[in-house]
């Protein structure tokens, strides 16, 4: 009987030992990271710059920065010297005539398909802009050379990404599928995943709040962090599987809806852009609330978290100011504009940190 009883127990224990050791990690912990980085020793350059009063947008091609000026409506994207920070050129009137445009947002930048991207909201327009022509001081040098009219909710997408030489990938936090590929047409021409987001309101306007967020692709992998929720979603678009993420912090908000479909919550968890280099992918991280009520300013982050492609954990760079926005050039340069922008951008080099090297 005794025998019988220790054998029982022998196995009920190694059962427990296999179950243990076949277990994946928690996904419960992104918000851990092995090392923690104070990027003020490694910073090796402060750019400075003049003629622009409220930059956003941020990009570094060769020797040339691109930035979006929100504030100067006969020339809002402006082109610098990388190393220098001398002004060389300025394109885009912001108005309704010809060759001018409204509210223009969502820059993105795509050196291999010689393309410079815009988006348009007002009027469901995405441009196409040739990248080369633009930084040669071409005299038509801002006019694209292509338009996608946005229809139906596909005006509801809130990023997108080149996916080959005539078509995007956008993501629609209100569509069913996670993301569409859609021609110059504007027409979806194949959609992956499925959205498996929460709907909280019967306002378009809400749900986009709620589920919004950018993302980025790497070795054809789609990186997708959200806004509003500490949760990273990757996908494979050659196995077509899905998975999530949670980090540590993670709420899943139920915000109460104003009439208007603004949500009365104001957390915030990603923000800026999601940029992938080498095999890493870089996201500006805020948790907290996105709007500063004492000192009525938004409340930016003062972190990159950096995740390897399988979204786990790298390294915590922390900075001494908000992050406005930020790029990575191809020579391993980062690029940040704080958000008390004094004329200044600062340049780090991601060679002087080991662990992002290994």
């Amino acid at each position: 009987m005794k025998t019988g009883s220790t054998m029982i127990i022998f196995y009920i224990m190694i059962g427990l030992i296999h179950i243990t050791s076949c277990n994946p990690p928690s996904k419960n912990d992104f918000a851990k990271f092995p090392i923690e980085v104070d990027m003020g020793s490694v910073r090796v350059e402060e750019i400075r710059i003049d003629n622009c009063f409220s930059p956003t947008d941020i990009f570094v091609h060769d020797s040339v920065m691109l930035i979006n000026d929100l504030r100067d409506e006969n020339m809002f994207l402006k082109i610098y010297n990388s190393q220098t920070g001398d002004f060389i050129n300025g394109f885009g009137a912001i108005g309704n005539g010809p060759n001018e445009f409204i509210n223009p947002s969502l820059f993105k930048v795509y050196p291999h398909y010689d393309a410079f991207w815009l988006m348009e909201p007002p009027k469901r327009l995405i441009h196409r802009i040739p990248l080369n022509q633009m930084i040669s001081e071409a005299e038509n040098g801002f006019t694209p050379n292509a338009s996608i009219q946005l229809q139906n909710q596909m005006m509801m997408i809130t990023d997108y990404h080149q996916m080959s030489d005539t078509t995007l990938l956008v993501y629609n936090p209100t569509g069913d599928n996670l993301f569409a590929e859609m021609d110059i047409n504007g027409k979806i021409v194949r959609t992956y995943g499925n959205n498996n987001n929460k709907k909280i309101s019967e306002n378009h306007i809400a749900n986009i709040i709620y589920n919004r967020g950018i993302f980025t692709i790497h070795n054809n992998k789609a990186f997708l962090f959200y806004n509003l929720l500490n949760k990273i979603t990757r996908f494979d678009f050659e196995t077509m599987d899905r998975s999530d993420r949670l980090g540590n912090n993670f709420t899943d908000i139920k915000p109460e809806v104003h009439a208007s479909g603004n949500l009365l919550n104001n957390y915030t968890s990603f923000a800026s852009h999601a940029i992938s280099f080498t095999n890493l992918i870089f996201i500006a991280y805020k948790g907290g609330q996105s709007f500063n009520e004492e000192d009525m300013r938004p409340n930016y982050a003062n972190t990159i978290l950096v995740f390897d492609e399988h979204t786990n954990p790298v390294a915590k760079l922390n900075f001494p100011f908000g992050i406005l926005n930020l790029t990575i050039c191809n020579k391993g340069m980062l690029y940040t504009i704080p958000d008390s922008f004094d004329g200044t951008v600062y340049k780090y080099d991601l060679a002087q940190i080991p662990n992002l090297n290994n």
